[in-house]
């Protein structure tokens, strides 16, 4: 069974509307790509289940014959086929009810010489409690997740009173605005920005509140992709209306932001 793609997520998307738009995406894992030979190539075994994943492809457009779930009861399907353009990431929603996956297949090529590669990122939601009873928890995935339990994490332990707020999008290698609204009622002590499928940099990034004051969080700064950068709010306020934020992803392909916010 194939499933729909879904396409690259929006800019600026406000909070309150449907849940999939706060998805936040964790990196899985890498998957290499060969030069014009189709084979195929397995992911790691996944710790817990998923809400959806998102493929972005890494070095070249990238075509597969299939990208394949195989799931824990035994069963497989077909997530995605077709070409992966270069450093546009793609979402996919899982078939039915089915989020455990035990790995993934995939059976691509790409089309530089020097190789090309699959980043695989999951929203996993509602899951972490799974994920983090794993056996491979401290093994492998606790050093991979930025959940706060990891070391060098930019969250800090109270990782439950972390929330979504809005996602951004930059595109291109020069600076673009992007506004994160919708953040009424929500009275928070710091923000949290984590770029999932490449790096950005940003020359500014900025709130204003509700009682009408602006604050500047930062100058200047680059963050890497799956890191999430933590910016404390200065003074007593408390109530942000507005986040800007003027950057550019590195690698000059579309580049998809996630907000915290910390309670």
């Amino acid at each position: 069974m194939k499933t729909k793609i879904i396409g690259a997520l929006t800019v600026a998307v406000a909070a309150g509307i449907s849940a999939p738009a706060w998805a936040a995406w964790d990196k899985i894992t890498n998957l290499d790509v060969g030069y014009h030979a189709d084979r195929d190539v397995a992911s790691p075994n996944f710790g817990g289940p998923v809400e959806r994943l998102q493929f972005t492809a890494r070095g070249s457009d990238i075509q597969c014959k299939y990208v394949r779930a195989r799931f824990d009861n035994g069963t497989t399907a077909d997530l995605f086929s077709g070409r992966l353009r270069q450093n546009s990431a793609q979402s996919v929603d899982l078939p039915g009810t089915r989020r455990n996956i035990r790995a993934l297949v995939t059976n691509c090529h790409g089309f530089q010489k020097g190789g090309s590669s699959i980043d695989v990122y999951a929203d996993i939601g509602s899951y972490r409690d799974t994920w983090m009873k794993s056996p491979d928890w401290a093994r492998v995935w606790a050093r991979i997740f930025n959940w706060g339990t990891s070391a060098g994490s930019s969250f800090d332990n109270a990782v439950n009173f972390w929330v979504p707020i809005t996602t951004l999008r930059f595109n291109g290698r020069n600076d673009t605005d992007a506004q994160g609204t919708g953040w009424g009622g929500k009275s928070i002590t710091a923000i949290g920005i984590k770029p999932t499928n490449d790096g950005i940099v940003c020359r500014s990034i900025s709130v204003a509140f509700a009682n009408g004051r602006t604050a500047d969080l930062t100058n200047r700064v680059q963050i890497a992709p799956g890191t999430t950068k933590r910016f404390d709010l200065p003074g007593q306020d408390r109530n942000v209306s507005r986040l800007n934020a003027r950057c550019h992803s590195v690698h000059g392909g579309p580049v998809t932001v996630q907000v915290y916010g910390n309670k």
